[in-house]
């Protein structure tokens, strides 16, 4: 069973309504985790950066510290012996302790001596601070920190913000922190892609199966539904009337079928009325058109008896005289009996019209042998032959050569009326699907009035026509599966072009048509079993 276009529609925008929130909530998932492991990722590069600038800022503290230790272990007052001197070494020491913010202490050691300068922060002063310590030995530049106090040796004390150091610290605690959550968050990001990619899956697979489980009972029982009456309407195009559909539900599309089966009976009634005003009326124009062509010879028939009736008295006594007005009335009697004759024979063909029984055949070699065999034609017009392609078609011969007389002794008759020597030209060409047989004459071309009306029975434009003959070449070109038209020429000329168009045979189909012929030939000439006899 095709599925229907509406049922293919609610599959999709259940499916749509189904996944479409799953996979946005997974493409928001998605970004989520990578915010995250790139928020992660910014905050341990965050704190590496503060880390690295703390680090270098104590490195930079110690190395000025170390520069100013080297510097002052060589002053010359430093060298100077402490038991004659004691107090300008002591100013020297509190005048770079003032010098250099950073120095919180100095300490002169020489073999059991001591001499100290506090800052200005006093002791109290170095309870926020961290103090770190430096030696130097007194007039030698070397390394700070020297392995061994012997000699004279500067001590230099130097403090760091406590809280900028806890900070430090703190730091390298949350730096330690968030590394290592970033590295549990790399190890568990592939398996959570995992679960994540393994649940969405499994939701995406639901929501299909639901979502074509709903769309089935939903759909199913609608789509028949609507497949009946997209069929019922089918049926009614092609003229079927007398049916109706099962009425299913209580919803709109029971109503529907409802006002749909109430249409087609509608339809059937009034097609009914309008087939019996039609015939009414066809019968109408029949019984009219046969009073009209009747009367018109009674007429003659009425004067002629009248005229036998008044001349009998006069005409007694001179038989041969009465001999001649009888024989003079029977002429008149007989010509109109023909007519009556006539028109009852063009009834009795058009009322009994054979079917047509086309065959294959050659089209331009049908139209030549029908003009052939009316040499009428030849002597009373010229006639052009215009040969075209050889193409081929179903022809009836005897219905087909009736259509091809009529249409170019009409022609004849029409350039003979327009008071010119008749020339007709008959050509073939192939349009389309179909091969077209073209009569042009240089007649009058149509009438003003009524060149719609050409092919409709009884209507003609000749004194002594009947207006049967174009409806039925009409007829018998219809029952070939083609059409024929009138038009005026477009060359500027006076006349009408008459165009028979039927449908052509496809190459393949010819062949295939005249080998079997060929082969129903040559059984025919082939003598059966039956048939052969032995020799003597």
């Amino acid at each position: 069973m095709r599925m229907s276009r509406f049922a293919v529609k609610i599959y999709a925008v259940l499916l749509i309504m189904g996944a479409a929130p799953l996979i946005a909530s997974a493409v928001l998932l998605s970004e989520v985790l990578t915010f995250n492991k790139n928020l992660q990722d910014e905050a341990v590069e965050t704190l590496d950066d503060v880390s690295h600038f703390h680090r270098a800022w104590a490195t930079s503290e110690a190395d000025r510290v170390s520069l100013i230790g080297a510097n002052l272990s060589l002053s010359p007052e430093l060298r100077l012996p402490i038991a004659t001197n004691e107090e300008r070494i002591q100013q020297a020491l509190e005048r770079e302790l003032g010098r250099y913010g950073v120095l919180v202490r100095a300490v002169l050691y020489d073999e059991g001596a001591e001499l100290m300068a506090v800052g200005d922060q006093g002791e109290r002063g170095l309870e926020g601070l961290k103090l770190r310590t430096r030696r130097w030995r007194v007039g030698q530049t070397v390394q700070p920190n020297p392995p061994d106090s012997s000699g004279r040796v500067l001590e230099l004390t130097f403090g760091i913000d406590m809280s900028l150091s806890d900070r430090y610290e703190d730091l390298g605690q949350r730096r330690q922190l968030h590394r290592g959550l970033s590295a549990l968050e790399g190890e568990k990001d592939g398996s959570l892609s995992e679960v994540y990619t393994k649940f969405y899956y499994i939701m995406l697979v639901l929501v299909v199966v639901l979502t074509v489980g709903f769309a089935l009972l939903i759909t199913t029982p609608l789509s028949r539904r609507l497949g009946r009456l997209t069929a019922a309407t089918e049926r009614v195009a092609k003229g079927e009337l007398g049916f109706s559909i099962p009425v299913q539900g209580k919803d709109e599309l029971s109503q529907l079928t409802k006002q749909f089966n109430e249409m087609v009976e509608e339809l059937g009634e009034a097609r009914k009325a309008v087939t019996y005003l039609e015939r009414m009326s066809a019968w109408q124009e029949v019984a009219r058109r046969l009073a009209h062509e009747i009367k018109n010879p009674l007429t003659p028939l009425l004067l002629a008896v009248q005229q036998l009736d008044k001349t009998f008295d006069k005409y007694y006594d001179r038989p041969e005289r009465y001999r001649q007005i009888v024989t003079e009335v029977v002429e008149i009697v007989t010509e109109e009996v023909d007519t009556l004759r006539k028109l009852v024979r063009e009834f009795s063909e058009f009322a009994r019209l054979p079917s047509a029984s086309p065959e294959p055949r050659e089209v331009w070699e049908f139209v030549t042998q029908t003009l052939r065999s009316n040499p009428q034609f030849y002597e009373m017009a010229k006639i052009n032959e215009i040969e075209g392609p050889v193409v081929t078609a179903r022809l009836d011969p005897l219905l087909m050569r009736r259509v091809l007389v009529n249409i170019v002794q009409n022609a004849i008759e029409a350039a003979v009326e327009a008071g010119n020597a008749p020339i007709i030209e008959v050509s073939l060409e192939v349009v389309g699907e179909n091969a077209r047989i073209r009569v042009v004459d240089n007649g009058t071309g149509l009438p003003a009035e009524g060149a719609d009306r050409v092919f409709d029975p009884y209507f003609t434009t000749k004194a002594e026509g009947t207006g049967l003959g174009l409806a039925i070449v009409r007829k018998i070109v219809i029952d070939h599966g083609g059409d024929i038209r009138l038009l005026d020429r477009t060359d500027g000329t006076k006349g009408v072009e008459a165009r028979i168009e039927v449908p052509a045979i496809p190459l393949d189909q010819v062949k295939e048509t005249l080998e079997r012929k060929r082969e129903a030939e040559e059984a025919l000439m082939t003598p059966s079993s039956d048939e052969e006899t032995d020799e003597p």
